[in-house]
């Protein structure tokens, strides 16, 4: 493409969704305290935005590599070649509350490590942390990753996901403000009724009346 001086000028980038392979490590047996999912490319790619649906994870950190001899070392604790690209991405505000469990949510280049997402990168991998013991999994259901085209996505395939994916973070992000909206009341409540006392339960007093020839019935609580 040229400009009106004739000078080349490059086209427009949009965002399009890539293929990738994932490898999920949620153990079965016995929820640990992070679980690690991997998402690895055909190829190396520059990562544009990270949309899925929660499962009970509390929050996410992402890190990347293109280093294929870290993405098959199988010590999960060695960080080395291993960069950090988005940190503590908060997926439920309140860990407790089942209603932010299952929302959907997308990570973009504002959320990301300034300068990560400007590397191709080989694999992906999500840190899902849930301080919550009782649910028993966590995980990250229809992930989607998205890279940087020049070239229009076809409006019949990858703008019809598109629609269907803004919806649904549409409907999420509903879901967690009207959370937050009863969140600020009940505190707003709790306050008021420790201001006037109202969670000290009253003592009540209850009376039995003696029947001919029985024995009467102290007060009672």
């Amino acid at each position: 493409m040229h400009d009106a001086g004739g000078a080349a000028r490059a086209a427009p980038s949009v965002i399009v969704p890539c293929n990738f392979t994932i490898n999920d490590q949620t153990a079965a047996a016995q929820r640990p305290d992070a679980v690690t999912v991997d998402v690895t490319f055909p190829s190396a790619t520059k990562v544009a935005r990270i949309a899925f649906r929660n499962s009970y994870a509390a929050s996410v950190s992402v890190r990347f590599t293109t280093d294929r001899a870290a993405l098959m070392r199988s010590d999960r604790e060695n960080l080395d070649g291993w960069r950090l690209m988005v940190e503590n991405y908060t997926l439920m505000v309140h860990p407790l509350v089942e209603t932010e469990s299952q929302l959907w949510h997308s990570i973009t280049s504002k959320h990301f490590v300034s300068g990560s997402g400007d590397t191709p990168a080989i694999a992906l991998r999500l840190y899902l942390r849930q301080p919550a013991v009782h649910w028993r999994a966590i995980t990250l259901k229809q992930i989607q990753v998205h890279t940087y085209s020049s070239a229009a996505p076809l409006p019949t395939i990858a703008g019809g996901k598109e629609a269907a994916l803004q919806a649904q973070l549409a409907k999420s992000k509903g879901v967690s403000s009207q959370i937050e909206a009863l969140s600020g009341v009940g505190v707003e409540l709790f306050s008021a009724c420790q201001a006037f006392g109202a969670w000290e339960i009253p003592t009540r007093r209850r009376v039995v009346a003696t029947s001919e020839g029985g024995a009467g019935a102290g007060d009672g609580v």
